[in-house]
């Protein structure tokens, strides 16, 4: 609220002191009260706004590094399972060829079965190493 007052029909209106000067600054501090109150009002306002906003990004991202790591592990267990898979798959290789060494070396197969039977657990052994040498 603004409050003044001062005599018009004075002619010393400015020689009185701060009567009129202290009245009219109360008047203006009382204002910017007001003003400065509904600043913090809206800064404080804004504050709360923020925090909600980062403690709401903060639960996203949480939630997304969740889904990274279960997918991660996901991933991890499906590999071992297919390097089992695979190691199963070199030794199946292993042993068809044992198997087609003693024929060979006995006389009774001849060397192109044995290089087949090579040849597949070469390849297999590629395909593990996924094709480095």
């Amino acid at each position: 609220m603004l409050h003044g007052a001062f005599e018009a029909d004075r002619q010393g209106f400015y020689d009185r002191g701060w009567g009129p000067n202290w009245l009219v600054s109360w008047a203006a501090l009382e204002l910017f009260n007001d003003v400065s109150d509904n600043t913090a009002q809206k800064y404080e306002t804004r504050q709360i706004s923020l925090l909600r906003r980062s403690e709401a990004q903060q639960e996203s991202t949480g939630s997304a590094i969740r889904l990274q790591v279960r997918r991660a592990y996901a991933d991890l267990r499906s590999a071992e399972q297919r390097i089992d898979v695979a190691k199963a798959s070199v030794a199946e290789a292993e042993e068809s060829l044992r198997i087609t060494q003693k024929p060979f070396h006995a006389g009774m197969n001849n060397v192109t079965d044995l290089l087949r039977t090579e040849t597949a657990v070469l390849d297999v052994a590629d395909a593990v190493s996924g094709g480095r040498a």
